[in-house]
């Protein structure tokens, strides 16, 4: 037998988003030069849920119902390393120049032969040393912006796919974040081989000068 007389006023709001689909609305909203990466930081909440009702009980066993579904759903793989890294990715620029100049002047200092390099030679040396100094500063932190951005504009996948745009949307983001990858990879090894070079720093100056 059911109780039909009386009644509960309850409200439950569910909300539930494609952050893709966000995340491109954002990017046709806002001016060309805003990057992918900072739109990012203004994601909101894929799903939630909102219970207005007296019984705390009852309201629990909404939200269990909603976790439980929520914790079937699939999910997108990621990377761990790249989140743990996420957040301090702006000094890998910073870090990384200093590291890449520190090595110049460790090899060169520890290379250099002050009975060749005397008079005229001296001079010529300080403006090869400098310019290979800027040179390889620049070239270093170029791919080290590089890895940063490519950092920053790697995107968790949070979609819905409920029919053809959100297919083309989700194909779009997965090769954007594959191309991310790989031009991260390069990256990293242009700058590897450009803090080994520096080992050679100091021949290629004598060579210069010569």
């Amino acid at each position: 037998v059911v109780d039909t007389s009386s009644f509960e006023n309850y409200k439950i709001t569910n909300q539930i988003k494609s952050r893709l689909a966000e995340i491109e609305q954002m990017k046709s909203e806002a001016p060309s030069f805003v990057s992918t990466a900072f739109l990012s930081n203004f994601l909101t909440k894929t799903a939630s849920i909102s219970i207005e009702y007296s019984d705390y009980v009852i309201a629990r066993h909404f939200t269990a119902m909603f976790d439980e579904w929520i914790k079937g759903c699939n999910e997108s793989k990621t990377i761990e390393a790249i989140h743990k890294i996420k957040p301090y990715s702006y000094l890998i620029p910073r870090l990384g120049g200093l590291i890449v100049c520190a090595l110049i002047a460790v090899f060169t200092i520890n290379a250099i032969d002050s009975k060749i390099i005397q008079g005229e030679l001296s001079v010529k040396f300080i403006i090869a040393y400098a310019s290979l100094f800027i040179i390889v500063g620049n070239l270093s932190a170029i791919s080290l912006r590089k890895i940063e951005s490519l950092i920053d504009g790697y995107l968790s996948l949070s979609y819905l796919h409920l029919n053809r745009g959100d297919e083309k949307l989700i194909t779009k983001y997965h090769e954007s974040n594959k191309k991310s990858l790989i031009s991260g990879i390069l990256a990293a090894f242009s700058t590897i081989i450009i803090g080994l070079a520096t080992r050679f720093s100091y021949d290629l100056i004598k060579w210069i000068i010569n």
